[in-house]
């Protein structure tokens, strides 16, 4: 088992600490004997145990995390501050003092998260609104306090940032101000240790790699194939703690520069795959150019979780529900797979072979996500039905892409569904019947049976098959609904 040594500043002191590849953020925290995180849920889901981490290589804007399904070896010459480090009981942060006078407390179990989430949201650069300060809010469970008093100390915060009452002097703690010097005099590298294993998780590596040829290099060395690349470690990790399922080494991308970033390349825009999915949402290439995509990772799991999970990973994860993957297929989506000998580019359509099985070859991964620019003119939409709007798996969900000339007639539609099959996938016998067709004179009925060919879905605890063919259907009958009201050709 080869063990980390990681640095990284807790608050305002350095730590060096030896990680096990299997020990999480949280864990690490509890061994140094910083209890404000607290452990409830294990999968990243209540918010009770959220931390702030600085953006890598910035110090002043901070992001929140879930830090049980973080691994540990992720805080290396990062910035991590805690509940302890923003106030005391004697010395309050003012975010502490509002909740503490609006009576948003009763246990105190969720209120360290709470604070941590509403902490990051204010140190962004950007315009905070009330509904941005909520939605920050939405990985953050609260089992006895009831929500009123939690909404309203979030709306005296709102207020005290708009009189300038909060500003970057008093949200930040002051000892920020000197910790990007400090960080920038942490080696990259890790020290590595090999131990004898001698950890119930027998996970016998986890390594930070920072180009893509390291990594094609590592996977070829490899003998054991029992490995996995690892970014945001939101799904993965979750095994772990719940399934005890992990596999002998994790590759960690999430800080090779190829496999980050977004760009505009001609009429296609690249997503590097270890970009996490907030990031996706904020960037002004994506609003500009493919709004659609937001629309559909928009609700996608809660803040703490987008912050570190990527779109790479909920497509590789082959989930039949994927909203990602819906979207993806929708938009005519392809992915640059690369191996230690080759590289391909399929399209996201052709990648998944059935439930939690794709082409993926033993030695290929995930680099970026290459995806058409929206044209002028023509229609996409996004629907999720899900049992609440936050924090849920789809029940089903839909995207439609579709050019409509001046006179009704369809004359080219994708038609994705994810949730009704084994994996999301064209409604193939649906779209031959609606394709030219005119969109005023569409048999609902038809296209009905023609969807029961295509998908044929299951029961199980979200819906019943009977509802999910229901749904199928009215998916179909809103995107209409939706076309005729954006393009105002009702007749």
């Amino acid at each position: 088992m080869i063990e980390n040594n990681i640095i990284f500043y807790l608050n305002e002191e350095k730590v060096k600490i030896r990680v096990k590849p299997s020990e999480t953020v949280l864990n690490i925290l509890h061994k140094l004997g910083y209890l404000g995180a607290k452990e409830s849920c294990n999968e990243g889901d209540c918010g009770s145990c959220t931390i702030a981490i600085n953006n890598l290589g910035k110090i002043g804007e901070y992001k929140a995390i879930t830090s049980c399904i973080i691994p540990a070896t992720k805080m290396h010459k990062r910035h991590v501050i805690t509940i302890e480090g923003l106030g005391t009981p004697v010395d309050t942060h003012p975010i502490q003092q509002i909740i503490f006078d609006n009576h948003a407390t009763q246990c105190g179990f969720c209120t360290p998260g709470i604070i941590m989430s509403l902490f990051s949201k204010l140190t962004e650069k950007k315009i905070v609104t009330s509904e941005s300060l909520k939605k920050s809010l939405e990985g953050n469970l609260c089992r006895c306090t009831g929500y009123q008093h939690i909404i309203e100390a979030s709306e005296e915060i709102l207020e005290n940032v708009n009189n300038a009452t909060l500003n970057s002097d008093n949200i930040l703690p002051s000892f920020c101000k000197d910790i990007q010097r400090k960080i920038n005099e942490i080696p990259d590298k890790i020290e590595q240790i090999e131990n004898p294993i001698d950890d119930v998780i027998n996970i016998q590596s986890y390594t930070l790699l920072y180009s893509i040829d390291e990594l094609k290099e590592k996977i070829q060395k490899l003998n054991s194939k029992n490995y996995k690349i690892i970014s945001g470690a939101s799904d993965l990790f979750v095994e772990k703690n719940i399934q005890k399922k992990y596999y002998s080494h994790y590759f960690d991308v999430s800080r090779i520069p190829e496999m980050l970033g977004i760009k505009l390349i001609g009429e296609t825009i690249e997503i590097g795959a270890s970009e996490p999915i907030e990031k996706i949402i904020g960037s002004d290439i994506i609003k500009t150019h493919i709004s659609s995509l937001n629309k559909a990772i928009f609700w996608m799991s809660s803040r703490q979780i987008r912050n570190v999970a990527t779109l790479a990973g909920n497509i590789g994860n082959a989930s039949p529900i994927g909203d990602a993957s819906s979207a993806l297929v929708g938009l005519d989506a392809s992915l640059l797979l690369i191996s230690p000998k080759a590289e391909r580019i399929v399209k996201l359509e052709n990648y998944f072979q059935g439930y939690k099985s794709t082409i993926l070859a033993e030695d290929e991964f995930i680099a970026k996500i290459i995806i058409p620019i929206q044209k002028e003119n023509r229609f996409y939409n996004f629907i999720k039905t899900s049992k609440r709007k936050n924090m849920d798996i789809s029940t089903v969900n839909s995207f439609c892409s579709m050019k409509v000339d001046s006179k009704g007639k369809i004359i080219d539609i994708r038609l994705v569904y994810g949730g009704v099959s084994v994996f999301p996938q064209l409604a193939k016998n649906a779209i031959a019947e609606i394709k030219n067709h005119n969109i005023y004179n569409l048999d609902y009925d038809r296209i009905e049976v023609l969807l029961k060919k295509d998908f044929m879905p299951i029961s199980d605890v979200r819906a019943s098959n009977e509802y999910r063919n229901l749904l199928i259907r009215n998916h179909l009958i809103k995107h209409i609904a939706t076309y005729k009201m954006e393009f105002n050709n009702e007749k």
